[in-house]
């Protein structure tokens, strides 16, 4: 059974391997040159009160925003990986400390399934709150980052679950390695979660390719803009570069300085107005 539990593991952990990977391509995109400006203009404390007052009651986030921001670009490439590991690692933190909370035992199995039930209610009740109010103000499920919360919610009420009748399952059942359909039951469920992970895998390595090209083409042309602040260039023209990942059909810069993303990049750079040079079609 511990050699299942170890496989598992494996399985588990490749694809958010693969993700770390792709991950090491990850660059400055969209309002991140947002938060990124108003923390070079106006510096941390001044970025809290500018985005409070103007933009949005999200202090906690702006303020983690602000803290990975100050260390600069290159962390980027390694937050991916960073919360990888992390994210599992809260959640294996959290399971076994709520699964114990329970008590859960073969003497107190109403107990259990009474905490069980709370999990579940809980959770359900918490990913409603989570989703309406953007049903409600947009019409349309939120958007992918507004997930992130409700996701981890989810994963973390499962495995907290998986604990607590794991633990129970085990208490009640003596010697199960002795019961054959209890071992196969257990094998196919291994299989089962092992495969399904892996088949993860090829499709992040898939991405691959675009995200290395994505992030040599934004290297330079994040070079170039530093090139010429440093010459005292003040309106600077770049390539046009197309995003890739989850912010697909969202331009880099536009060609008009006064774009939002493009204000938002030149206050992060320092420079008066960035665009990026228009494509003719062929």
């Amino acid at each position: 059974m511990r050699v299942f539990g170890i496989l598992g593991c494996l399985a588990l952990a490749a694809p958010l391997v693969a993700y770390g990977y792709v991950g090491l391509f990850s660059r400055y995109a969209a309002d991140d040159y947002c938060t990124a400006g108003q923390l070079a203009s106006r510096g941390l404390l001044g970025m809290q009160v500018s985005f409070y007052q103007g933009w949005s009651g999200r202090v906690s986030f702006t303020l983690v925003a602000g803290l990975v921001e100050s260390v600069g670009i290159s962390l980027v490439p390694a937050l991916p990986a960073l919360l990888a590991a992390v994210l599992p690692g809260v959640i294996g933190l959290v399971a076994p400390g709520a699964g114990g909370m329970v008590g859960v035992s073969r003497h107190d199995s109403r107990r259990g399934a009474q905490a069980l039930a709370v999990l579940v209610c809980g959770t359900l009740v918490t990913l409603a709150l989570c989703f309406v109010p953007s049903y409600y103000a947009l019409s349309s499920p939120a958007p992918g980052r507004a997930r992130v919360i409700p996701q981890f919610v989810l994963v973390a009420a499962t495995a907290t679950a998986r604990y607590v009748v794991g633990r129970y399952l085990r208490d009640r059942l003596r010697a199960p390695y002795r019961m054959p359909t209890l071992v196969a039951s257990a094998t196919i469920a291994a299989v089962l979660v092992g495969v399904a992970p892996l088949l993860l895998v090829p499709a992040a390595f898939a991405e691959v390719p675009d995200a290395r090209l994505y992030a040599s083409e934004w290297d330079g042309i994040d070079a170039q803009i530093r090139s010429a602040r440093a010459r005292g260039v003040e309106d600077v023209e770049v390539a046009p570069l197309t995003a890739t990942g989850t912010i697909r059909d969202m331009d880099f810069l536009a060609p008009d300085p006064s774009n939002w993303l493009n204000q938002c990049a030149a206050r992060y750079y320092g420079v008066r107005s960035i665009a990026a040079r228009e494509t003719r079609p062929a």
